[in-house]
């Protein structure tokens, strides 16, 4: 694949270097955020070799490449530099002035995503050590021992600093000084201010500068990091218009980190933690009243969220009930058995598909959606036919429907397909990887049943019309 030629051809469908705000990606896609999406190709961009295809949600241009998309990410950097643009935090300073604002969803899904894309790989691959930390402990490794220790550790970490590694990320997205952010979110999680927490299910109060603070545990947290970030921004904005210059390189920092922090601590770190807590109760409530509603819905509409880039939305509350509770039940037993869906029918695609083309595209695609990424098989397969993405839908359902009713749970963060399995070993034995197992096997069965005798008839379809086609051009 020549990279420097995909980077050429996107960047102009897109409007040129001077169109894009800001660059980022994910793993199968080029995310942009521009200054003007109405000037932007859609048709010339989906025609660029090597382009699955294309996505408009969260207030992006998604440029959808597949498991490749670092290489052509580092293409379309080069030519972007190459243009004068000069980083993504900066260029997206001029985003707001330049280009259409974004509003309501379109600004909170392209804020969750810039928030949380660039730390996913560090909490996706945690989690699943911690998962095959436990499946060891199961198979009889010595939970005792050093080696578990380390590997333990290693595997908490990135959930644990979760504050700092957000403090970085939302910095970035709404330009405020990164090290200044980094140091109040480390006080959150200091050791010494954890020692003043001898309870965590329980609130305590002390004070600080004479104010109340409630004692409440950040680290793992989402909420109260990102509520720091955002009145840092107006506190820097603030002081930063009435400390006189020869002296604001000195006192701008200090009163940044003090009025920052103890705000945080008095009021943003509780309500945060609060919120947050609420959240993970109300869902826990749905749950224990009606277990099977939230994975139905997630494995049915799953491949829609992805298609809008709406499954950020989901990530801040999945790492808060991981964080609370040691699992989630918001959207792995649903998304596990809507993956597995997208699999069995590219899979289905192309053992009924004529065209060699299609064939080889849907057998690829399909494998790496049963590994876990979708979007290839979503934009490349389904989406082109309307009955197989239904039936990806209903498979999808089905195997939630059975994932809720017999309450699986996933105990870390990952990507859900056959090779996060392991983060469906509970800690009290095999049952819940037995149920996962279930779950996507009833999703798999559903969906290629459904597509090869029912969906497949679009492709017949559709060949039959393309061959027409190919036939008049023949004759003429």
């Amino acid at each position: 694949m020549d990279y420097k030629a995909l980077a050429e051809s996107v960047v102009e469908g897109i409007g040129g270097a001077g169109n894009v705000a800001n660059i980022s990606h994910c793993a199968t896609r080029l995310r942009f955020t521009l200054k003007d999406e109405g000037i932007a190709d859609e048709k010339a961009v989906k025609a660029v070799p090597g382009v699955l295809g294309v996505a408009r949600g969260g207030g992006q241009f998604q440029v959808i490449i597949g498991p490749a998309v670092p290489k052509a990410f580092e293409a379309v950097q080069t030519r972007l530099d190459a243009s004068g643009f000069k980083t993504a935090s900066a260029a997206a300073t001029s985003s707001e002035s330049d280009g259409e604002k974004k509003h309501g969803l379109d600004l909170v899904f392209d804020f969750l995503a810039s928030v949380f894309t660039p730390i996913l790989p560090a909490i996706i691959g945690a989690g699943l050590i911690k998962s095959f930390l436990a499946a060891a402990v199961l198979l009889g490794l010595d939970s005792t021992s050093t080696t578990y220790t380390f590997v333990n550790l290693i595997g908490d970490a990135p959930l644990y600093f979760l504050p700092i590694l957000l403090a970085i990320t939302t910095s970035k997205k709404l330009k405020v000084n990164t090290f200044i952010t980094v140091a109040i979110a480390g006080a959150l999680v200091h050791p010494s201010y954890t020692a003043m927490i001898t309870d965590a299910f329980n609130l305590h109060f002390t004070t600080l500068f004479g104010l109340p603070v409630t004692l409440a545990t950040y680290s793992a947290s989402v909420i109260p990091v990102l509520l720091m970030v955002f009145a840092l921004k107006y506190i820097d904005g603030f002081f930063d218009k009435v400390i006189p210059d020869i002296v604001k390189f000195f006192f701008k920092p200090v009163l940044d980190m003090l009025v920052t922090a103890t705000l945080t601590f008095v009021a943003l770190g509780p309500l945060g933690f609060l919120a947050g807590t609420a959240i993970c109760t109300g869902l826990n409530a749905i749950s224990s009243v009606a277990g099977w509603i939230v994975p139905t819905i997630v494995g049915g509409c799953m491949p829609l969220m992805v298609m809008a880039g709406m499954h950020y939305g989901l990530v801040p509350f999945m790492l808060q009930s991981i964080a609370a509770n040691g699992y989630e039940q918001i959207s792995g037993p649903g998304s596990l058995p809507s993956n597995i869906a997208q699999g069995a029918a590219s899979l289905a695609v192309s053992l009924r598909s004529k065209d060699p083309a299609l064939k080889k595209t849907a057998a690829t695609t399909g494998i790496t959606a049963l590994l876990g990424v979708t979007e290839p098989a979503l934009f490349g397969v389904t989406l082109k036919f309307k009955k197989v993405l239904a039936s990806v839908m209903v498979g999808g359902a089905a195997g939630g429907l059975y994932a809720g009713i017999t309450g699986v749970k996933c105990f870390s963060f990952c990507s859900p397909g056959l090779l996060a399995l392991v983060a469906y070993i509970g800690p009290n034995g095999w049952t819940n990887l037995i149920n996962a197992v279930i779950s996507i096997v009833i999703g798999f069965v559903v969906t290629f049943s459904l597509v090869w005798a029912w969906g497949y008839k679009d492709l017949e379809t559709t060949e039959a019309v393309e061959e027409e086609r190919d036939l008049e051009k023949a004759l003429a």
